[in-house]
């Protein structure tokens, strides 16, 4: 069982394979939890190849190939840029690159999937091989994940604002929904920030860049930004990324308010 998808270097492509890796994995029998995984990785992957392999060319085209065989699939995804020296790609982990905006993609790769290969190809650009191995006792459940996309609701306690969000935070949507949200509560004086996690369905690297902008900027203007109850799929992905120990994170809205007292 095999699929191949060819497409321009834009963003609206990584929606594209995503969607097409979900129902390519379900048909294959993997579990969502699995499943989940691998889209990430493949997103992160495609992102890469637009972003840094293409260098955002549009005419610049990206191949993304999946291949099932009996309890493991992978995925191998080539850009045609120039191509770029894997041993400089710089650790996201380290102090210094912490609170970076990018950079994460590469390492959410590697601690998503089994494997991962970064090589140059024989006719020009870059390829990322991915592989993961079904789970022995995984039980599939067919279902449909919600896709919808970043909604924010917004209320005051006190001197607190409290930003509820449901749905996805990625590259070119989600992501700039948050940034525009908490750069318009800077600009109206309103400088103590609570994000409630608990409704994010869906966080790729693009959103944790994000989350640390968003960090970043209100501490720059004199202002706190504190996580509340990230659901399980994003703490997971702070602690992968040890961004776990740039915020402040709490269980109740009660305690993230107080904090600020």
């Amino acid at each position: 069982m095999s699929l191949k998808l060819s497409g321009e270097s834009r963003l609206t492509f990584i929606n594209d394979v995503t969607a097409a890796t979900r129902v390519f994995l379900r048909e294959a029998g993997f579990p969502d939890a699995t499943a989940e995984h691998v889209e990430l990785a493949v997103a992160e992957a495609v992102a890469n190849a637009i972003q840094h392999g293409n260098q955002g060319v549009e005419s610049r085209r990206v191949d993304v190939m999946l291949v099932s065989l009996a309890d493991r699939v992978t995925v191998s995804v080539r850009d045609e840029g120039a191509g770029f020296d894997v041993a400089a790609i710089p650790d996201a982990l380290a102090p210094a690159h912490r609170l970076k905006p990018s950079g994460r993609g590469v390492l959410l790769m590697r601690a998503l999937m089994d494997a991962v290969e970064l090589s140059p190809h024989p006719e020009g650009g870059t390829v990322v091989r991915l592989s993961k191995q079904q789970p022995r006792s995984a039980h599939h459940t067919p279902g449909e994940r919600t896709m919808s996309e970043l909604n924010i609701r917004e209320r005051q306690s006190g001197d607190v604002t409290l930003f509820e969000l449901a749905g996805r935070i990625t590259i070119g949507a989600g992501d700039t929904v948050l940034r525009e949200t908490v750069r318009t509560a800077i600009q109206d004086g309103r400088k103590n920030l609570v994000l409630n996690l608990a409704e994010v369905t869906y966080l790729d690297s693009a959103g944790l860049g994000e989350l640390v902008s968003s960090y970043t900027t209100t501490s720059r203007e004199g202002g706190r930004l504190k996580l509340l109850s990230p659901s399980r799929k994003v703490q997971d992905l702070l602690m992968i990324t040890k961004l776990i120990t740039v915020f402040d994170v709490y269980d109740t809205e009660q305690a993230a308010v107080n904090s600020f007292k």
